[in-house]
């Protein structure tokens, strides 16, 4: 009788568990740890569920009173397993190369160096190429997209810089912004605001019919944190009001933990990976497959543009980088 009890009673609080684990949307939980965490790294969830069913068959056949209890959390866990892998696929793990980039086009590149802890060379030798036109780089010192910036213009590649530090003691609180010369003249906005842990950069186009470019940083969602966290995603959501923006960067967060921000997947920004069917490639912790990690860093746009490329690259051999470069192709007049 006791284990009958006990495996109902388990069996109706993991089910509640699991499902605001599986979709915190449902009561808008999306942005509340620890579910926020979980549906934003669906991959880890899935695998730490698998991780807890063999530790539950183990648990089962050392105490055979706890069977019922073990088996029914089991079923409940490869519920969850096989619900997750299923939005993950229609997500998609599209990873197809750029392939040559038409002259109209706008390449972004996105790449959270922790510190600079790729090579400048490493970072200069994607952004060529990719043949980028925007490079946002969070967690990236003022010295060392100086010298991204001087191997760029020896190879032909012109670009005006940008950046910021709240800090000269931490690195990963410095962000840099490259945008290509061709785009036009930019200025650094002083006056919008800004995210709370890490500096985000806003380029505003001196022509008025170029983009507004955002080099972001959100901060990390945890226990002590969530509201800082919150607040970046607001302030982001709102620079997605623009008519003519680019949001690249780090931003600390999937498209599930974006959702009611807006009509897009961030405000009124699309996701170039959800567009490409990509969306489920994990860009955090580069040392995880693909399938696993967790999809934070983002290409998102507002206005007459359309995702037409998407890809996530691996980290060059030597690299100590903990996220994976992301690179978007827009096409505009779509």
């Amino acid at each position: 009788m006791f284990s009958r009890i006990l495996a109902t009673l388990s069996g109706v609080a993991a089910t509640v568990i699991l499902t605001l684990a599986l979709w915190p949307q449902f009561v808008g939980y999306e942005r509340v740890w620890p579910f926020a965490v979980a549906v934003g790294m669906r991959g880890m969830a899935s695998m730490a569920a698998i991780i807890l069913v063999f530790v539950f068959l183990v648990v089962g056949r050392i105490g055979r009173w706890l069977r019922r209890t073990t088996v029914t959390l089991s079923i409940l866990l490869l519920i969850f397993v096989a619900a997750n892998v299923w939005i993950m696929s229609t997500r998609g793990f599209d990873n197809a190369d750029l392939g040559p980039e038409p002259k109209r086009d706008i390449t972004v590149m996105t790449w959270n160096t922790m510190g600079g802890s790729p090579a400048p060379l490493a970072i200069a030798d994607l952004a060529i190429s990719s043949d980028a036109d925007v490079i946002a780089l969070p967690e990236t010192s003022q010295q060392t997209v100086t010298s991204v910036k001087a191997i760029l213009s020896a190879s032909g590649k012109e670009m005006t810089v940008f950046t910021n530090a709240f800090d000269d003691v931490y690195e990963a609180h410095s962000t840099a912004l490259m945008i290509s010369t061709d785009l036009g003249s930019y200025a650094l906005a002083q006056d919008l605001g800004n995210t709370s842990t890490a500096p985000t950069l806003v380029a505003v186009p001196l022509d008025p019919t170029a983009p507004t470019i955002v080099a972001a940083h959100v901060s990390a969602p945890g226990p002590g944190s969530m509201e800082a966290w919150r607040k970046d995603i607001a302030w982001l959501s709102d620079m997605c009001s623009a008519t003519n923006v680019i949001v690249a960067g780090d931003l600390n967060g999937s498209i599930d933990n974006f959702a009611q921000t807006g009509p897009g997947a961030l405000g009124s920004c699309a996701d170039a990976a959800q567009v490409m069917n990509a969306a489920s490639l994990g860009t955090w912790p580069a040392w995880m497959p693909t399938f696993v990690g967790a999809p934070i860093d983002h290409v998102m746009y507002n206005g007459p543009y359309l995702a037409t490329a998407f890809h996530v690259y691996e980290n060059p051999a030597g690299s100590r980088g903990d996220h994976r470069p992301v690179i978007a192709r827009l096409t505009p007049g779509k």
